[in-house]
């Protein structure tokens, strides 16, 4: 199954490879300048830094991958933290159960047997 796994993450790695070439391909001008992207540097607007379109893309795509890495770490764990408690809570509630089990029961009782008044 892992083998599966990671033949469709190459067939999407190489894929989104060939993507970005033929992206920076379709950017170019008749004269054989690739089309940039503008990102300011400050929230003035006045200085900006120029990247090709594919290292943008490729940027965003990585940023995404990462957030989704940790938003999925932390769920983990908190998974985790949650299950430790509720196994704690497990085993208190089963050595509860094992003590009332071995505990004896009192000779005192006094059964009566009452009569019930029929109609």
């Amino acid at each position: 199954m892992k083998l599966v796994k990671y033949i469709i993450n190459l067939i999407i790695l190489s894929g989104t490879l060939v993507f970005l070439f033929t992206l920076n391909g379709i950017n170019e001008t008749s004269d054989g300048q690739t089309l940039m992207i503008k990102i300011p540097l400050d929230f003035s607007g006045e200085s900006f830094q120029e990247f090709p379109v594919w290292i943008i893309i490729l940027g965003m795509l990585t940023l995404g991958v990462l957030l989704g890495f940790f938003i999925a770490l932390f769920q983990i764990l908190s998974q985790k933290g949650e299950l430790v408690s509720m196994k704690s809570k497990l085993k208190r509630l089963q050595v509860e159960i094992d003590t009332l089990r071995n505990e004896s029961i009192d000779e005192d009782i006094e059964l009566n047997d009452t009569q019930i008044e029929g109609d």
